[in-house]
């Protein structure tokens, strides 16, 4: 009796593990289908289009595939198929009365996730929603994380969540100077449905509103520190200049990460391998290097192939100087190009998505944007933040960054800019993601060749990389066998032209000779014949 008890309590034990351990693996699945983000206009007046493409990086850095369409490319029926977790609605002018009833029928009945970010809430949202809604005007608000405080830079009018719903949770919180004591919600969410009142350029509100859509959409996620990364580094840049940051950096122990770019001709020059050893100075400092695709200029563009062609032999050179990239970075546009996808941003497991540059209103984008695009999704998207936009936050180092984050910051120009930048960096008192304690592992492919970062260890095709300074010595002979060849062939075409210079004289000369001596013949010669020949003629 004892064993059949102790039997059936075994079973009972295994039963349990198993639909326990099930009902795990099912809760970690993440969904895998894309989220739709429909907006009314890119507003490119008001930088609304920097919004929308802020918004973009921001799901992307949460490992969300993001389909975008404007509100008036919706096509009736396209949320019904399933095939969408969710759809944000973001409206970037306030202003505007576009509206599509396709749409709005749609959304009401779709069974997902629903974020709406800014003005205009339709009805259907209000009723997902719960609770009071006021339109702020002229108010100077101030967000709040915590003990983290920003002022928000917006001056437009502002939709707030006054009374939210007995269900509501809410993340984040804005106080008005006008009314001491009162607050609002920031982000709201009630069940499937989720409000911001905006998605600015000001740093606490994109941490607050990656708070959010990680609580929304279910992501697992946990605090991170930020990666501090230096843009702006071409092989034009002052080697002195960074060479001086790299080393101020590494004696005060800030872990850092450069982004690059590099060129896919003259690597044999002496100027490149000046420029790689600086590179890996950084690299030995445990500094990462994020490698900027080549930029486009002009109104042509490089297709795929040629495109992949010029990232492989920028790829290659640097690593044949022992520069071995860590990863991509590249504005957010890039990840919205397939042709941009394949041939680079595929090719990294970690990238850092930049912010676009602002486009003026009367400047047509050279190359347009297709009115779907479709984001990829990495193993590791960091959405890259200008680290002056937390300027004015006052407790800095209380910000929870929930998504992965570059805070950018511009190459100075000077040594004077140098110091002040490294003063400014430890005033700021943030604590900086460290590859190493993290155990950061990354991977870069070009052609059948794989780069690799685990740890501070650098590898290719899988074998470590022991001595990061091996090529130099090579690289060393290599530069003065190309100034011994280019002094010769100096020299070369030096007795060339003199000797040129030598025969066409020595030409000239012998050209003279010969018309003085033509002359004299028919001085002396020509005219006492005819004077003979006139005299016999006579007689």
């Amino acid at each position: 009796m004892r064993l059949k008890n102790s039997f059936l309590c075994l079973l009972i034990v295994v039963v349990m593990a198993l639909v326990l351990g099930k009902t795990t693996v099912q809760a970690e699945t993440v969904d895998q289908r894309p989220v739709m983000l429909v907006y009314d206009s890119k507003n490119i007046a008001n930088h609304g289009d920097l919004n929308l493409d802020r918004c973009q990086r921001l799901l992307a850095s949460l490992g969300l595939p993001v389909e975008t369409i404007p509100l008036s490319h919706y096509q009736a029926n396209t949320l019904k198929d399933g095939q969408y977790q969710g759809v944000i609605t973001m409206v970037n002018w306030g202003q505007s009365r576009n509206r599509n009833q396709a749409f709005e029928r749609d959304r009401t009945d779709f069974k997902g996730i629903k974020l709406h970010i800014g003005p205009g809430l339709q009805a259907d949202e209000r009723q997902g929603l719960g609770g009071t809604f006021k339109t702020l005007v002229h108010q100077q608000l101030s967000g709040h994380q915590g003990r983290a405080v920003q002022p928000l830079s917006t001056d437009q009018l502002l939709l707030v969540n006054v009374k939210h719903a007995a269900n509501a949770l809410s993340v984040g919180w804005l106080t008005s100077q006008n009314h001491p004591g009162t607050t609002y919600s920031f982000g709201v969410k009630v069940a499937n449905n989720g409000f911001l009142p905006e998605l600015s350029s000001d740093g606490l509100a994109i941490t607050l509103a990656g708070q959010l859509i990680t609580k929304l959409f279910k992501v697992p996620t946990r605090l991170q520190s930020p990666l501090l990364t230096i843009t702006g580094i071409t092989p034009y840049t002052k080697s002195r200049d960074l060479s001086r940051l790299i080393k101020q950096l590494s004696s005060r122990g800030t872990p850092f990460a450069l982004s690059i770019t590099s060129v896919d001709r003259n690597t044999d020059l002496k100027a490149f391998h000046r420029y790689t050893e600086v590179l890996r100075l950084a690299e030995k400092a445990g500094g990462l290097i994020f490698l900027r695709p080549p930029i486009e200029t002009g109104t042509q563009r490089l297709n795929e192939k040629k495109l992949r062609s010029v990232f492989q032999t920028e790829l290659t050179s640097l690593g044949a100087d022992r520069v071995i990239p860590a990863g991509i970075s590249a504005p957010g546009y890039w990840n919205r190009s397939e042709r941009r996808q394949k041939a680079v941003l595929s090719r990294a497991s970690h990238v850092i998505l930049l912010p676009n540059q602002s486009q003026r209103l009367e400047e047509l984008p050279v190359e347009p944007e297709p009115a779907v695009t479709n984001s990829h999704r990495f193993k590791a998207g960091l959405i890259g933040i200008p680290l002056a936009s937390l300027d004015t936050v006052a407790y800095r180092s209380k910000i929870k960054f929930v998504q992965p984050t570059a805070l950018l910051v511009k190459m100075p120009e000077s040594r004077t800019k140098v110091d002040q930048l490294v003063q400014h960096l430890q005033d700021s008192k943030l604590q900086w993601f460290n590859p190493v304690r993290n155990h950061l592992k990354t991977t870069v492919k070009v052609g059948s060749v794989l780069y690799g970062y685990h740890s501070g260890q650098y590898f290719l095709n899988h074998e470590p990389i022991t001595d990061l300074d091996a090529s130099r010595e090579a690289g060393s002979r290599n530069d003065d066998r190309i100034t011994q060849t280019s002094w010769l062939n100096r020299v070369i075409r030096w007795q060339s032209r003199m000797l040129l210079w030598l025969l066409s004289f020595l030409g000239l000369i012998l050209a003279i000779l010969l018309l003085i001596g033509w002359r004299v013949y028919q001085r002396k010669f020509m005219r006492s014949d005819v004077k003979r020949g006139g005299i016999n003629h006579f007689k």
